[in-house]
């Protein structure tokens, strides 16, 4: 019988108590990766770890981005996460939004969903770089590792704004905690194509990107990323 993902328990809420309150805008930089796949209409509904409060089709562009920030308003921490495309909100308009996400610090768990609902987890991180162009990352929890891959990187490099992309295209939505969070991120940076070697992925814990079709990957170096205030409404 297939395991519908998107019936897990939705990430808990940690209290505030012992972590400061660091309301955005934040400012964030460091380097990441996003790659690019088209998964199944079936796929994307039982595998993406899709809120039951996400109704109607989502796609159909998906998004696996793995990113080191080295400097934020929380400090340093790293990120895995999963954007399963665009889904219709309260607005009656399609947004981008995070279905699973993992990072490094309670800090960035804590404020990410204070301030725009992203349902962020904890776990751990390893980054070990093989050569110039070439990196291993792994990501677990309770020494589990859920997520391994092997990454290569061109050295062609084009600059990038977000300031090209259309505002609808690129404000992003989440439901939390019987609210929804709308915000618009904007950045730029250097991309340079980049491809995954090799993956091994839990699927209980991420989607298994190799049922998808691979459309294509960027490294973004030395990025500067803003996190405007969202715009926060009851959920209906």
């Amino acid at each position: 019988m297939k395991k519908d993902h998107n019936s897990e328990i939705t990430p808990r809420v940690i209290p505030m108590d012992n972590i400061a309150a660091i309301p955005a805008p934040w400012n964030l930089n460091g380097h990441g990766y996003i790659f690019a796949y088209r998964f199944n209409s079936d796929f994307r509904k039982n595998n993406c770890f899709l809120p039951p409060t996400i109704e109607g089709k989502v796609g159909p562009i998906s998004m696996a981005m793995i990113v080191r920030y080295d400097h934020s308003p929380v400090g340093p921490y790293d990120e895995l996460l999963f954007i399963p495309g665009y889904a219709k909100f309260n607005d009656m308009k399609n947004h981008l939004t995070i279905s699973q996400i993992f990072v490094s610090t309670t800090a960035s768990v804590v404020n990410g969903q204070n301030n725009w609902g992203i349902p962020k987890q904890l776990a751990n991180f390893s980054f070990n770089k093989i050569s110039d162009n070439e990196e291993h990352v792994t990501v677990s929890i309770e020494n589990k590792v859920f997520f391994e891959a092997k990454i290569k990187t061109s050295n062609i490099g084009i600059p990038f704004n977000t300031k090209y992309i259309p505002k609808p295209l690129k404000t992003m939505a989440q439901h939390w905690d019987n609210k929804t969070f709308f915000y618009c991120p904007s950045g730029r940076s250097n991309l340079r194509p980049c491809k995954l070697l090799e993956t091994n992925i839990d699927s209980d814990h991420f989607p298994e990107l190799s049922q998808g079709l691979f459309l294509g990957g960027v490294k973004c170096d030395q990025f500067t990323l803003e996190f405007p205030q969202g715009t926060v409404v009851p959920k209906t």
